[in-house]
């Protein structure tokens, strides 16, 4: 399901109109109408996505049955803060297949949310083929799930608004471990309230920063870049620092990062949500026990102490396609003498690409 524009995004567009028209006719007859966001071509779909309030997460996982065990289907169901509200451990004969054994743990999951009242739901899972058989009504389906799954499409037309994401094993901990709870034990241990510190949170003021760098080397100078945007995606600032040949590539991702990061806190920010494609820089940034070298030890502690200024952090890991405004502020870096800041509105180049983020766009999947 595709929300439909806000006032707060009609806003956003009105600003960069100039840009805005040129998309929309390049894109205009080349882009098939889509009822949902799945994506099953070879191109991959890049948006932004809004933080709700009043969303509520349900990540699914299962073990499948084999001739040495039962199979089991786990589901736990929070809310936007990412507190406990309802887990489940289900066991499962031998009899299912691995793709129906992924299908019964959402429907179960699916099914508490209706219960629970549930407007706006979230669905996480390391299973792509089972979102996509759930969410996408013309997957093709073999006869021994079209029950299941046609089931599955009438229980998700309860919800106004529905975000689905496959997500990797490590972000689906929780689910893993309840089914996995069940296959060992046979039974369920009890729940009577948990709260998860590590979840994903979503609160309707989290700002989201993303940065880059482009690395120096002997034939010119390096660039660090970061784009501040709050909830609705509309532009808050951006900076372009040019970095001298002595900074290695992870001090320069560290320096992006820090300049960001800054920002946000002078900005007010309470919530913020940082992406970027450097794995060794967010994990120095974030993970106190990482291992550090004495020549970054000054920065990286330097950010674990502004981190300490907001109440909730989510750092994630995203492909480049994903992060195209701050490495295209770091490319700028690069040709700059002096540092360069905005914060009314951004450089014509780096807007077109905010807008395209804000309405989405087909990258392709294989380059």
């Amino acid at each position: 399901m595709v929300l439909s524009s806000s006032p707060s995004y009609q806003c956003f567009f009105c600003s960069y109109r100039p840009c805005f028209s040129p998309i929309l006719e390049r894109r205009k007859g080349k882009t098939k109408p889509h009822s949902s966001a799945f994506c099953v071509s070879s191109a991959a779909y890049v948006a932004w996505t809004t933080p709700l309030e009043d969303a509520w997460k349900l990540n699914f996982a299962v073990r499948a049955p084999n001739d040495l065990r039962q199979g089991g289907a786990g589901y736990v169901l929070r809310e936007h803060h990412g507190i406990f509200k309802a887990t489940r451990a289900e066991p499962l004969s031998t009899d299912f297949s691995l793709v129906e054994a992924k299908l019964v743990a959402l429907e179960l999951g699916i099914q508490e949310a209706i219960v629970q009242g549930i407007d706006y739901l979230e669905v996480e899972g390391h299973s792509a083929n089972a979102i996509e058989l759930a969410f996408n009504k013309d997957a093709l389906v073999t006869p021994s799930i079209e029950f299941i799954v046609n089931k599955c499409h009438k229980l998700l037309q309860a919800f106004r608004l529905m975000k689905f994401q496959p997500v990797a094993e490590c972000a689906n901990r929780a689910a893993i471990k309840v089914e996995d709870m069940e296959r060992r034990k046979g039974k369920t241990k009890p729940h009577s309230s948990a709260f998860c510190v590590s979840s994903a949170a979503y609160v309707a003021w989290t700002w989201k920063l993303n940065f880059a760098v482009r690395a120096p080397n002997d034939l010119r100078q390096g660039g660090a870049g970061y784009v501040l945007r709050e909830h609705h995606g509309i532009f808050k600032a951006t900076r372009a620092e040019p970095l001298s040949t002595d900074f290695s590539l992870v001090e320069a991702k560290l320096v992006a990062l820090e300049l960001g990061i800054q920002e946000a806190i002078v900005q007010g920010i309470d919530y913020l949500e940082v992406e970027g494609h450097s794995a060794n820089a967010i994990e120095l940034a974030f993970n106190k026990d990482a291992l550090v070298t004495p020549s970054i030890e000054f920065i990286v502690n330097k950010c674990h102490k502004l981190l300490q200024a907001f109440r909730l952090m989510k750092f994630q890991l995203v492909a480049d396609c994903a992060n195209r405004a701050a490495i295209k502020v770091a490319d700028m870096a690069t040709n700059e003498a002096e540092t360069q800041y905005w914060t009314t509105e951004p450089p014509t180049e780096v807007a077109t690409l905010l807008v395209e983020d804000t309405i989405g766009y087909w990258e392709d999947a294989y380059y």
